[in-house]
Parts: structure tokens; sequence; C-alpha cells
């Protein structure tokens, strides 16, 4: 009978350290896709793969402080992105394959990228592709991604009501539409302001 307790307790034990092992402390999911350059597309549409572009280094994306534009604080870099931008991303590519056209490969680097510009948004309070100081200059999104040493010119697009209904928004402009339905595009990413408001999604031309 002891014999019998002691192996249902040691059981009990291994099926609680296996739940535990299956998800994060903070209850959230983790996507343990590995990146690499050659990146093939996944069940989601969103794909895996860097690009071939430069990780950097640290735990954060320089700011726009150290482009000499703002005094934005430097956003996290996080490997696969947010949920949310996950799900803005599975819908550019969804959309994009409506319309007869490959899904694009996600890559970090493009991310983190959108993701200091939509920080630096939010904290600086401003909505546009360039800074604080000039919102319409798209030559400063342009310097953003030469800065980070992306290897092509960042195409961005923004929207300022939530990762919702981004691709809708800007599936009913000409410009972002067009863009979005670019054929030559590969790869790109997302990124999303604290608050989950202010949306940038890129790829790279």
């Amino acid at each position: 009978m002891k014999n019998r307790v002691s192996a249902i307790f040691i059981i009990a034990l291994l099926v609680m350290w296996i739940s535990g092992c299956s998800g994060s402390s903070d209850g959230s999911s983790h996507d343990n896709r590995v990146y690499n350059p050659g990146g093939t597309t996944g069940g989601t549409g969103t794909g895996s793969g860097n690009g071939g572009i430069p990780p950097g280094t640290g735990d954060t994306v320089p700011g726009n402080v150290e482009l000499g534009l703002s005094e934005n604080p430097e956003a996290p870099r996080i490997a696969g992105g947010t949920a949310d931008e996950q799900l803005v991303a599975q819908n550019i590519n969804e959309f994009r394959q409506e319309n007869g056209l490959e899904p694009l490969i996600w890559a970090d680097a493009i991310a983190d990228a959108e993701r200091s510009h939509a920080y630096d948004t939010e904290q600086l309070d401003y909505f546009g592709h360039g800074a604080s100081h000039d919102p319409g200059n798209y030559g400063i999104c342009v310097e953003r991604g030469q800065f980070l040493d992306l290897p092509g010119q960042l195409w961005e697009c923004g929207y300022g009501g939530g990762p919702a209904n981004a691709v809708s928004g800007w599936s009913n402009s000409p410009g972002h539409r067009a863009g979005i339905l670019d054929s030559s595009l590969t790869y790109h990413g997302v990124g999303i302001s604290t608050s989950g408001v202010n949306v940038f999604w890129a790829s790279l031309r």
C-alpha cells in the first residue's frame, strides 16, 4: 500500500513538472521557432528567418536618440515579436495570399526597428514616419534603417488604431495597399507601442 501511494505521488509530481515546462512562468506562451538566414514560411504565414540581417548586440534596439533624432529610450528586442505584432504580420500575409502573392518571412531586425519607432511616437506624442521634430519626413525612416545596417531601404506603413484593424486600414489606402502587395518583397516585421495603439509594419526594398 505504501509503495502504491509513493508511486501515485511520484506520477503526480511528474505531471505537474511537465505541465509547468509547457508554458512560461507568467502564463504566456513562447514561440520556439528557430530564426535563420534561410528561413521558411510557417503555418501562420508569418514564417521565420532573419533575412541575412545582422542581429545587432544587446537586449535593446538603438533608439532615435542614437540617430540624433530625438530623446527616445531604447526599445526591447523581442525574438519573434509579440503576439499582437505576429497577428499583424499574419494578417499581412493572408492579405497577400488572397491576392495571389507569396507570404513574407518575419525578420526580427525589421520588427525591432519598427518597435523602436512605435515606442518613440508614443513617448514623444507624435505620429508619422519621421521623428518628433519632423513627423512627416520619410527620409528619417530611411535613415533609421541605414543606421541599423538593414540590407535595403525601409518601406513603412503606420496605423494609429491598434493591431486588429491595421491591415484593413492599409488595404483601403491605395498607396499602402500597393506597397503591401509589392511582389518583390521577401522579409517584413511589425512593431507596436507599449499601449498597443501605434502600429508600424515595414519591409525592405
